[in-house]
Protein backbone atom coordinates (compact mmCIF):
# COMPACT_ATOMS: atom_id res chain seq x y z
CA UNK A 1 0.00 0.00 0.00
CA UNK A 2 2.72 2.27 0.56
CA UNK A 3 4.86 1.51 -2.50
CA UNK A 4 1.54 2.48 -4.25
CA UNK A 5 1.22 6.02 -2.61
CA UNK A 6 4.46 6.52 -3.22
CA UNK A 7 4.58 6.43 -6.82
CA UNK A 8 1.44 8.39 -6.88
CA UNK A 9 2.28 11.03 -4.95
CA UNK A 10 4.61 13.70 -5.74
CA UNK A 11 6.99 14.10 -3.40
CA UNK A 12 5.87 18.04 -2.03
CA UNK A 13 2.75 16.43 -1.63
CA UNK A 14 4.17 13.33 0.70
CA UNK A 15 6.47 15.56 2.47
CA UNK A 16 3.07 17.56 3.16
CA UNK A 17 1.62 14.41 4.96
CA UNK A 18 4.78 12.65 6.27
CA UNK A 19 4.19 14.33 9.89
CA UNK A 20 0.31 13.18 9.92
CA UNK A 21 1.77 10.03 8.70
CA UNK A 22 4.45 9.72 11.71
CA UNK A 23 1.91 11.05 14.52
CA UNK A 24 -0.74 8.13 13.52
CA UNK A 25 2.05 5.79 13.46
CA UNK A 26 3.22 6.90 16.77
CA UNK A 27 -0.60 6.64 18.22
CA UNK A 28 -0.95 3.19 16.82
CA UNK A 29 2.60 2.02 18.25
CA UNK A 30 1.16 3.90 21.77
CA UNK A 31 -2.20 1.92 21.51
CA UNK A 32 -0.29 -0.83 21.27
CA UNK A 33 1.89 -1.01 23.74
CA UNK A 34 -1.26 0.05 26.09
CA UNK A 35 -3.25 -3.02 24.81
CA UNK A 36 -1.56 -5.62 24.25
CA UNK A 37 0.11 -6.77 27.74
CA UNK A 38 2.99 -4.61 28.01
CA UNK A 39 2.11 -3.23 31.18
CA UNK A 40 3.03 -6.65 33.16
CA UNK A 41 6.23 -6.61 31.30
CA UNK A 42 6.69 -3.14 32.60
CA UNK A 43 5.58 -3.25 36.22
CA UNK A 44 8.71 -5.99 36.39
CA UNK A 45 11.01 -2.90 35.25
CA UNK A 46 9.49 -0.33 37.60
CA UNK A 47 10.13 -2.65 40.75
CA UNK A 48 13.84 -2.93 38.81
CA UNK A 49 14.16 0.58 38.53
CA UNK A 50 13.00 1.25 42.37
CA UNK A 51 16.37 -1.16 43.22
CA UNK A 52 18.30 1.67 41.52
CA UNK A 53 20.56 3.09 44.16
CA UNK A 54 23.51 5.11 41.80
CA UNK A 55 23.52 7.06 38.63
CA UNK A 56 25.92 4.29 37.03
CA UNK A 57 23.03 1.24 37.76
CA UNK A 58 20.07 4.30 36.30
CA UNK A 59 22.60 4.82 33.45
CA UNK A 60 22.77 1.04 32.96
CA UNK A 61 18.91 0.28 33.20
CA UNK A 62 18.25 3.29 31.08
CA UNK A 63 20.85 1.34 28.47
CA UNK A 64 19.25 -2.03 28.17
CA UNK A 65 15.74 -0.97 28.33
CA UNK A 66 15.74 2.32 25.94
CA UNK A 67 19.21 2.56 24.57
CA UNK A 68 21.30 5.75 25.00
CA UNK A 69 23.49 7.19 22.36
CA UNK A 70 25.48 9.58 24.74
CA UNK A 71 28.59 9.11 26.10
CA UNK A 72 28.31 7.60 29.66
CA UNK A 73 31.17 10.20 31.18
CA UNK A 74 29.40 13.32 29.69
CA UNK A 75 25.78 11.92 30.59
CA UNK A 76 26.67 10.97 34.05
CA UNK A 77 29.00 14.37 34.58
CA UNK A 78 25.92 16.38 33.19
CA UNK A 79 23.39 14.93 35.41
CA UNK A 80 25.52 15.75 38.46
CA UNK A 81 25.93 19.75 36.71
CA UNK A 82 21.73 19.42 36.31
CA UNK A 83 21.62 18.63 40.39
CA UNK A 84 23.52 20.93 41.48
CA UNK A 85 21.56 23.55 39.74
CA UNK A 86 18.43 21.96 40.30
CA UNK A 87 16.30 22.87 37.01
CA UNK A 88 12.75 22.79 36.85
CA UNK A 89 12.06 22.25 33.11
CA UNK A 90 13.51 20.34 30.75
CA UNK A 91 13.43 20.27 27.00
CA UNK A 92 15.33 17.93 25.01
CA UNK A 93 15.63 17.90 21.41
CA UNK A 94 16.54 14.34 19.49
CA UNK A 95 15.03 12.22 22.07
CA UNK A 96 15.46 9.00 20.22
CA UNK A 97 14.71 5.73 21.87
CA UNK A 98 13.73 8.15 24.86
CA UNK A 99 17.19 6.88 27.38
CA UNK A 100 18.43 10.36 28.52
CA UNK A 101 14.72 11.21 29.12
CA UNK A 102 14.25 8.34 31.50
CA UNK A 103 17.98 9.49 33.04
CA UNK A 104 17.05 13.26 33.63
CA UNK A 105 13.13 12.32 35.11
CA UNK A 106 14.41 9.60 38.02
CA UNK A 107 17.53 11.89 38.74
CA UNK A 108 16.65 15.00 39.23
CA UNK A 109 13.85 15.37 41.28
CA UNK A 110 12.85 18.89 40.99
CA UNK A 111 11.57 18.78 37.62
CA UNK A 112 8.14 20.23 37.03
CA UNK A 113 8.23 19.59 33.68
CA UNK A 114 9.87 17.60 30.68
CA UNK A 115 9.06 17.96 27.10
CA UNK A 116 10.87 15.47 24.34
CA UNK A 117 11.10 16.88 20.88
CA UNK A 118 11.67 14.72 17.80
CA UNK A 119 10.59 13.76 14.24
CA UNK A 120 8.99 10.68 15.98
CA UNK A 121 9.50 10.11 20.05
CA UNK A 122 9.59 6.20 20.51
CA UNK A 123 9.02 4.40 24.20
CA UNK A 124 7.08 7.80 25.16
CA UNK A 125 4.34 5.31 26.88
CA UNK A 126 6.69 3.13 28.67
CA UNK A 127 8.80 6.06 29.62
CA UNK A 128 5.42 7.78 31.37
CA UNK A 129 4.98 4.71 32.92
CA UNK A 130 7.89 4.00 34.26
CA UNK A 131 8.49 7.49 35.97
CA UNK A 132 5.22 8.06 37.53
CA UNK A 133 6.45 11.01 39.42
CA UNK A 134 4.51 14.72 39.78
CA UNK A 135 6.31 15.85 36.55
CA UNK A 136 4.64 17.22 33.11
CA UNK A 137 5.63 14.80 30.54
CA UNK A 138 5.17 16.13 27.26
CA UNK A 139 6.11 14.74 24.00
CA UNK A 140 6.41 17.06 20.41
CA UNK A 141 6.15 15.02 17.49
CA UNK A 142 7.90 17.22 14.86
CA UNK A 143 11.05 18.31 13.20
CA UNK A 144 13.12 21.12 15.93
CA UNK A 145 13.68 22.78 12.99
CA UNK A 146 10.40 23.89 12.13
CA UNK A 147 10.29 27.65 13.47
CA UNK A 148 6.57 26.50 14.87
CA UNK A 149 8.01 23.97 16.54
CA UNK A 150 10.15 26.55 18.53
Amino acid sequence: MIKILKTLLPLPLRNYFRPVYRYWCMRFANFCETIFGFRQQWNEKREQLLLLTTDEELYEFSQKEFGIIQNKIEILGLLEYLKKNAPEIIVEIGTKEGGNSLLFLKTLKKINTYIGIDVMVRNYGKLKYLVKNDSKIFSIHSNSRFPEVI
